[in-house]
């Protein structure tokens, strides 16, 4: 360790110091302005669509609607290598967002440049700030790329599709749409809108994070990879994840629900009327049901009942975890062996029938 110390110490110096030579000769990228926010704006007809559709990465996106006749979209970036682009085509808004990740690294070093030069006439305090206060969207160092803002008026669509690699969209208002198409990578979704009657939505996320609130969608299709996820307003349809965690809120229960996770965590939450019959196929992960203070642990291969039991929900999992919150509960099938503990843990009654 003290050798690799004395090799990578020496060596980062080395760095740094041809850094300043090479910013002495050949300057640094005239184009970059890291204080004053570029304006990009305009406008389009919104009678001319009825979907609307967004490709983001990188930068910071906020889709809302507003009583208006137009749409408005305004790109603020002090990154010169930030690119947008809005036009309609065969019924259907498209916005594409980019970035000219070549130049990306030159940009970085100005912002040090400029923020090391703003702050010398009072280091160490000023530089200190600047870096710990600015939460890298503000002060000496602003690493931030930009934010696109977008206002369509109130109405139904036919689709909203937003496919997002890195970098954030917030989706914050009365945005219906009749399908909803959610796509993310790396970055962050944020929906809390009134997209209620939607016949379908669906979700696919990577490592990043969603939440979505306000859609109650006839159908959904939801497919999570390693990320974190809040989704409520559900009824029937798919559900997939690999190793992510997070919760799915159920406004109620359509006729078949289909769970299959692996390695991953999850929180179910059902409207305290739900009606479903419940099929598990447990691996070396566990699955229980919880109400009131009391947590009923669900065998492999058994079938129980919320409710009547009018619909079909089926827990399929590897080595996870999934918690079945729900007020009523009874259970029949071909395995009624079922431990009950408290959620404190503090009790435990063995429940063996036939």
């Amino acid at each position: 360790m003290k050798r690799l110390f004395g090799i990578c110490v020496p060596w980062c110096i080395c760095c740094f110091i041809a850094f300043g030579i090479s910013v002495a000769v050949f300057g640094r990228d005239s184009s970059v302005t890291t204080k004053a926010y570029e304006t990009l704006s305009g406008w389009h007809e919104a009678e001319d669509y009825d979907a609307i559709y967004l490709e983001s990465n990188s930068i910071a996106v906020s889709l809302t609607s507003d009583n208006i006749d137009d749409t408005e979209f305004r790109l603020e970036s002090c990154c010169p290598y930030v690119h947008c682009e809005a036009n309609i085509s065969d019924g259907t808004y498209y916005i594409n967002t980019w970035i000219d990740t070549s130049h990306l690294f030159s940009y970085y070093m100005s912002v040090i440049v400029d923020g090391i030069c703003s702050s010398v006439s009072d280091f160490p305090t000023s530089l200190l700030d600047s870096v710990f206060s600015s939460g890298g969207t503000g002060g000496a160092f602003d690493f931030s790329l930009g934010t696109l803002y977008i206002t369509v008026p109130d109405r139904i669509y036919e689709s909203l599709d937003v496919y997002l690699g890195s970098g954030s969209v917030d989706i914050s208002s009365d945005i219906s749409a009749e399908r909803y198409v959610f796509d993310v990578g790396s970055g962050s979704l944020d929906y809390s809108g009134g997209g209620l009657g939607a016949e379908a939505m669906h979700v696919t996320l990577g490592s990043g994070r969603i939440s979505i609130d306000g859609i109650e969608p006839d159908y959904y299709n939801i497919n999570i990879g390693s990320g974190s996820f809040e989704i409520s307003g559900l009824s029937q349809g798919e559900f997939d994840m690999g190793s992510g965690s997070g919760t799915l809120s159920f406004a109620s229960l359509g006729a078949e629900n289909t769970i299959d996770i692996g390695s991953g965590s999850l929180d179910i939450y059902l409207p305290s009327d739900a009606s479903a019959r419940i099929y598990t196929d447990i691996g070396s992960g566990n699955a229980a049901h919880i109400y009131g203070s009391s947590r009923v642990y669900l065998s492999d291969g058994g079938e129980y009942v919320l409710g009547g039991g009018d619909g079909s929900f089926i827990i399929s999992m590897g080595s996870g975890s999934v918690n079945l919150w729900c007020d009523s509960f009874t259970s029949t099938g071909n395995d009624l062996r079922t431990a009950v503990t408290t959620v404190t843990g503090s009790s435990a009654i063995d429940n063996t029938n036939g």
